[in-house]
């Protein structure tokens, strides 16, 4: 099926979920970076991408909100917490779930027909430079993405709330520029149709 089907396919079974913090997720993980503390290697925890549209409503445009600002929090705690297990640390917190560019590209122009995005295979997945990129910026690389730089951050104590602005304004003018003829599509295709 075309790239557009699977897409509309993916927002009409999208549900809500409550986009908070699921308590046995984050036992489970933070078990899991106590175990790591006990070894000699570096963790890099790594929030990936999502396209744009996945998260976005027109609602927001005035006030736009972070998408999943709480367990964003969460994971800087738990980052603090987990560090301060082992001399120097060895946990590093990179978020690339936001508006950036690279998460914004628009959808074809033909939402029923066979063009495709070129570096999302779907709002969930992305192709292979896109997700080198990711490694690349999260691990060190040489980019040969100039035009990704500052995607992803390193999140810490000092910047979080510098990175919460990003998103907002990334957001903004998601919803204000190009993107915001695929959020009304999104919209159009989640409305209860109406009776005849």
């Amino acid at each position: 099926r075309s790239q557009m089907k699977f897409i509309r396919d993916q927002l009409r079974s999208e549900r809500e979920d409550s986009k908070g913090l699921d308590s046995d997720k984050a036992a489970l993980l933070r078990e899991f970076l106590k175990d790591c503390a006990d070894e000699s290697f570096q963790v890099v925890l790594i929030v990936h991408p999502v396209h744009a549209l996945l998260h976005a409503n027109s609602k927001d445009r005035e006030n736009p909100p972070v998408p999943f600002e709480e367990i964003r929090r969460f994971l800087l705690d738990l980052t603090e917490e987990t560090n301060a297990l082992r001399p120097g640390g060895f946990l590093s917190y990179y978020d690339f779930c936001n508006f950036h560019p690279a998460n914004c590209e628009v959808l074809p122009a033909d939402k029923k027909g066979l063009e495709r995005m070129k570096h999302w295979n779907d709002l969930g997945h992305y192709d292979v430079a896109l997700g080198e990129s990711v490694l690349g910026q999260a691990l060190g690389w040489e980019s040969t993405h100039p035009e990704w730089q500052g995607h992803g951050w390193k999140i810490g104590r000092d910047n979080i709330e510098q990175y919460f602005a990003f998103i907002r304004e990334g957001y903004r003018a998601y919803l204000s520029g190009p993107g915001a003829v695929d959020v009304e599509w999104k919209e159009s295709l989640l409305r209860p149709a109406t009776a005849p």
